[in-house]
């Protein structure tokens, strides 16, 4: 699993959170938690898992978002989240050439068409 810290800010509005990515060789799931913040300082609940699949077209790496779960804990507007959220995220669509880059032990690099998208650290869950 891995894990980062997110702070996306466009247009006024911000989305700060946690997203957090487990992926096999053809199957992941990706979990979202945080905050949509308006520009009149309202704060909305973002809170979903995204189901996806993985494959390969040659050197092309495909992720397809199959399956879209928002929480009954979720209150952001899905239009306003769409200003700051790419659609993998909020419908099922496709995502090409994307890379899990290993960095080291606990860094992942994942890339789209070479370009560094998101860093983030390797995360074991554990029980309390």
């Amino acid at each position: 699993m891995c894990k980062a810290n997110l702070k996306i800010s466009h247009n006024n509005y911000l989305f700060r959170g946690i997203i957090e990515i487990k992926s096999g060789a053809a199957k992941g799931i990706v979990n979202i938690s945080g905050f949509l913040v308006f520009p009149d300082k309202k704060e909305y609940t973002v809170q979903r898992t995204v189901l996806f699949t993985r494959s390969s077209y040659g050197v092309s790496p495909v992720w397809e978002s199959n399956k879209i779960i928002v929480s009954n804990q979720e209150t952001a507007p899905a239009e306003s989240l769409r200003n700051l959220i790419p659609d993998f995220y909020l419908q099922s669509s496709e995502v090409t050439d994307v890379d899990i880059i290993p960095l080291d032990g606990n860094a992942r690099l994942i890339t789209k068409a070479g370009v560094p998208y998101l860093y983030c650290n390797k995360h074991t869950l554990t029980s309390r």
